[in-house]
């Protein structure tokens, strides 16, 4: 995944959360919280005093729900600040730097004369592996016309996500299909990625990422495909990898590192 295209993920990231701590803003208390230390005696006592346009009330013990709150409001006042100060580093830096179409590395893969060498050209000395992954193989034909999203790899996916997964699988020399079948006894199914690694080459683990779990009808459509998929015996944290994101929490690549570490390296 590009620099460019990390920085539009952490930006909708940023976005969403600013949302958030606007709402919540919006439903505190009005004015700001003061602390003030009175000398009594050789002590120091701490007295809090709420500030509404100027008129500063004494606030009390039996006010501290009040002191809570506004202690909350300034603390959600400093997060937004630090959230528009990232939001503004980003949309300088997006300003200045190219986008993934403009990336010389995706216009080389979406030239069909080179991208079909890159597989073979990138250097892993386990052949069997290799040639497992470039052979053909029965996969899932259905709309081949959605598949527009380049990675590393050359292969090109339905999704930004799944090819920033294939990329990141790339980058650490692990070998996948992309949508192979796979026949249990319930039928023939298409997980996203069938992976093998060099470090088990024996074993197979599947992976696969939905990318839509805030609509409920993808929700009850995926719940039932992994009941299917455990009742198989793919099993979480055994051979079995699944991944989530909804419009509000895109695919963090930092876990997709994660997951391959754990599993692959």
């Amino acid at each position: 995944m590009s620099l460019y295209r990390q920085s539009e993920l952490e930006l909708k990231r940023l976005e969403n959360e600013l949302i958030k701590v606007k709402s919540e803003l919006r439903e505190l208390p009005d004015g700001s919280l003061q602390i003030h230390n009175r000398k009594a005696g050789d002590s120091y006592v701490q007295e809090f005093y709420r500030n509404l346009n100027n008129d500063v009330e004494y606030l009390g013990k039996g006010q501290s729900a009040l002191c809570i709150a506004l202690t909350r409001k300034r603390y959600l006042e400093a997060v937004e600040s630090d959230i528009l100060g990232e939001i503004n580093a980003i949309r300088r830096y997006q300003k200045s730097h190219r986008d993934d179409e403009s990336c010389q590395v995706t216009k080389f893969l979406n030239n069909p004369g080179f991208s079909e060498f890159v597989l073979q050209s990138h250097l892993n000395p386990d052949i069997e592996l290799r040639n497992w992954q470039n052979a053909d193989y029965d996969k899932l034909n259905y709309r081949p016309e959605e598949l527009i999203h380049p990675s590393k790899s050359g292969k090109k996916f339905r999704s930004k996500s799944e090819a920033s997964i294939d990329s990141a699988l790339f980058d650490y020399g692990i070998y996948s299909r992309y949508e192979a079948a796979l026949t249990l006894p319930t039928g023939t199914y298409y997980p996203d990625f069938t992976i093998r690694s060099s470090k088990n080459p024996d074993k197979i683990v599947y992976w696969e990422h939905f990318g839509m779990m805030d609509i409920p009808s993808y929700q009850r459509r995926t719940g039932d495909k992994l009941n299917m998929y455990y009742r198989n015996g793919l099993i979480p944290s055994v051979n079995f990898i699944a991944t989530y994101e909804t419009k509000q929490t895109p695919l963090d690549v930092n876990y997709v590192d994660f997951l391959i570490k754990l599993y692959f390296c």
